[in-house]
């Protein structure tokens, strides 16, 4: 559905009449509706965060404060209403980026969360990694792991345990983005922007290497670039933290066993036991991060 007092409210923002500019719905979701604007020969984006995610404003406020080179100009933002608008800055990574500007754009997030470390406490609107966990993830309840196939429990328990390695590695709590798919990072000769903060929290970065390879693993195979080389760009520059060998064993482990668990649940939505977890599929995979975070808690 179309937000009019978004668009109200954008064009007012940026002194433009209806009849100046060219609107588009570019996503329209519970948590967030955004609109492209294109007027006199500029772009912007206009973005109303749901409920869920109204803090997503201040954060990106945040982050544009600190690191203003990492994310779109923020034109204007207004925190009582979760609504902003940001200026275009590129096009998204999954669009005609060779597998260069892929291990570049993954290396370059790396690079911005070592340098968020010493800023964390300048984080004030962000939320520490256990208040990420989401019970709604009824396929690790006790009661439905009994009814579970036995192939996935054994799945479930190594996943488990390895995720519980990941964070015995001394890897400092940085900024996690928690959706660092294609669609969220534009690149603009040869720099890159990250958009998108409503999953943003503060925990162990290597959730989003493991994020990026398995939400993106589709595009690899026509790049002809594997999960390892991006893996490795992401995970090399914690080696003054950890072994970058056996964190990189740690990371691919957990992302292959992730993959083989989305398969299983993507081949068996139809099963009644499954049916609650259809949202793990690949079109809304921000929950993997909440997914890890509950293997964490499991006993």
């Amino acid at each position: 559905m179309h937000d009019d007092s978004l668009e109200d409210w954008a064009f007012q923002i940026l002194g433009l009449q209806p009849s100046a500019a060219h609107t588009e719905v570019v996503s329209c979701w519970s948590s967030s509706h955004v609109i492209g604007i294109e007027a006199s020969r500029r772009k912007y984006f206009a973005k109303k965060c749901g409920h869920s995610n109204s803090g997503e404003v201040l954060r990106a406020a945040e982050i544009a404060q600190l690191l203003p080179k990492a994310v779109p100009k923020i034109v204007a933002q207004d925190t009582v209403h979760a609504r902003m608008i940001t200026l275009g800055s590129g096009a998204p990574l999954a669009q005609g980026a060779d597998k260069e500007v892929w291990k570049n754009a993954a290396a370059n997030w790396t690079g911005i969360q070592l340098k968020l470390i010493p800023l964390l406490p300048h984080f004030t609107s962000w939320v520490d990694c256990r208040e990420k966990t989401d019970p709604s993830l009824l396929f690790l309840d006790e009661k439905l792991l009994r009814l579970t196939s036995i192939a996935v429990r054994q799945l479930l328990t190594e996943l488990s345990n390895q995720v519980r390695a990941l964070h015995r590695f001394r890897i400092p709590n940085s900024v996690v983005h928690g959706d660092l798919s294609s669609g969220n990072i534009l690149v603009s000769n040869g720099s890159f922007k990250f958009i998108d903060w409503s999953e943003s929290f503060i925990g162990n970065p290597i959730l989003d290497a493991i994020y990026f390879v398995v939400s993106n693993r589709g595009y690899f195979k026509s790049l002809d670039v594997s999960s390892e080389e991006i893996l490795d760009c992401m995970v090399s520059p914690w080696h003054d933290h950890a072994s970058v060998h056996e964190l990189a064993l740690c990371a691919s482990s957990i992302a292959s066993q992730t993959v083989e668990l989305l398969n299983f649940v993507e081949q068996n939505a139809s099963l009644s036991q499954y049916q609650s977890v259809g949202k793990l599929e690949l079109r809304h995979q921000p929950l993997l991060l909440s997914l890890y975070l509950n293997l964490l808690a499991l006993k």
